[in-house]
C-alpha cells in the first residue's frame, strides 16, 4: 500500500485551512464594515460554523482512529488529513499521520528487505538450478562413459572369444592334420615293414631253394662218384 508523504500533505492542508479561515474572517469583516451583516449575527454565524466544523472534525477523527485500528491506513490518512484541513492544530490527527508515516517507513523497509531476500532466494535458486544442471550433465556424461566402456569391454570380450574360437579351431585343424600325417606315416611304415618282411621271406626262400639245389647237386655228385667207384 502506498501513501502520500504525511509531512507534505500536512503542510498543504495547513495552508489550505489557514487560507479558508482568512477568507471567512475577511469576508465577515467586509460585510460588517459595509453594514450588510450585523456584528452580533456575524459572530453567531462564525461560532455556528466553528461548532459544525468541530463536530465534523470529531467525526472524521473518530473514523480515522477506527480505520487506523483496523489497518486501513489509506482511509485513516484521508480522514486525518480532512481533520487537519478543518483544524490544523489537531494533535490527534497529526499523531495519526505521524504513526502512518512510521508504519509506511517500516513497510518500505520490510518491502526492501523482502525484495532483497527474494533476490537472494532467486539467486540461490538460480545457483542451485545451475548446480543441479551441471550435476545432471556430469551424471549423464558419466553414464555415457560407463555405457561406452561397457560396450567396448563387451566388444573386446567378443573379439577375444572369436580369437580363442579361431585359435581352438586352428589347433584342432593342425591336430587333425598331424593325426592324419601320423596315421599316414604309420601306414607307410607298416607297408614298408610288410614289404621288407616279404622281401626277407623271398630271399630266405630263395636261399633255401639254392641250398636245396646245392644239396641235391652234391648228393647227385656223391651218388655218381659212388657209382663210379663201384664200377
Amino acid at each position: 500500500m502506498l501513501f502520500k508523504s504525511p509531512k507534505k500533505a500536512k503542510y498543504i492542508r495547513v495552508i489550505q485551512a489557514t487560507a479558508l479561515l482568512v477568507f471567512i474572517f475577511c469576508g465577515a469583516h467586509s460585510l460588517m464594515a459595509s453594514g450588510a451583516l450585523p456584528q452580533k449575527d456575524t459572530e453567531s454565524a462564525v461560532r455556528g460554523k466553528q461548532s459544525r466544523q468541530e463536530a465534523e472534525a470529531a467525526k472524521l477523527l473518530d473514523g480515522a482512529r477506527q480505520d487506523f485500528a483496523r489497518g486501513r491506513y489509506a482511509s485513516a490518512e484521508k480522514y486525518a488529513g480532512k481533520v487537519l484541513e478543518i483544524d490544523p492544530t489537531n494533535q490527534d490527527a497529526r499523531q495519526i499521520l505521524n504513526e502512518i508515516e512510521k508504519i509506511e517507513i517500516v513497510r518500505k523497509k520490510q518491502e526492501a528487505a523482502e525484495k532483497i531476500a527474494k533476490e537472494k532466494e532467486r539467486k540461490a535458486e538460480s545457483i542451485a538450478k545451475g548446480k543441479a544442471k551441471r550435476e545432471a550433465e556430469a551424471k549423464r556424461q558419466a553414464e555415457l562413459a560407463a555405457k561406452k566402456q561397457a560396450e567396448e569391454a563387451a566388444l573386446a570380450a567378443r573379439e577375444k572369444a572369436r580369437a580363442e574360437e579361431a585359435a581352438r579351431r586352428e589347433a584342432e585343424r593342425k591336430a587333425e592334420i598331424a593325426k592324419r600325417e601320423e596315421e599316414q606315416a604309420a601306414r607307410e611304415k607298416a607297408k614298408a615293414e610288410e614289404a621288407a618282411r616279404r622281401e626277407a621271406e623271398r630271399i630266405a626262400k630263395e636261399k633255401e631253394r639254392e641250398a636245396e639245389s646245392i644239396a641235391k647237386e652234391k648228393a647227385k655228385q656223391e651218388t655218381e662218384a659212388k657209382r663210379q667207384a663201384e664200377l
